[in-house]
């Protein structure tokens, strides 16, 4: 049973969640993490889904942000560049934007386009 749950971004179609919700991504997106980041983070908890990101433009995360939303939610934490490479380069659950882009968001393409119905005799 899906559940109702306000989501700043989603590139799936309820078809693709109904049926293979492992290929699933949700993302929200938070200029500061000041700002309900706890109650956001939550809100994607309940939903579920194996792909969340929770993408930030804040240049001032610290460790218990990081802690709570990657190790006790299992959310990825999508950052600037230099903040992965400078901060948080051993943790896997946080992600720079190019990584996010380059990397993770083509694996999960490759499941939404062979999920996609075929056009052959259209």
């Amino acid at each position: 049973m899906l559940q109702k749950v306000e989501i700043g971004l989603i590139n799936n179609t309820i078809s693709t969640i109904k049926n293979n919700p492992t290929s699933a991504a949700v993302a929200s997106l938070k200029r500061t993490l000041r700002e309900r980041w706890r109650e956001v983070v939550e809100e994607l908890h309940a939903a579920r889904a194996p792909n969340i990101f929770l993408m930030t433009a804040d240049e001032d995360i610290s460790n218990a942000h990081v802690q709570q939303i990657c190790d006790h939610y299992r959310i990825h934490l999508v950052v600037w560049e230099h903040l992965k490479k400078n901060k948080f380069s051993s943790n896997p659950l946080v992600l720079s934007y190019s990584n996010w882009a380059s990397e993770r968001i083509p694996i999960l393409e490759s499941f939404w386009s062979s999920q996609r119905p075929s056009n052959r005799g259209n």
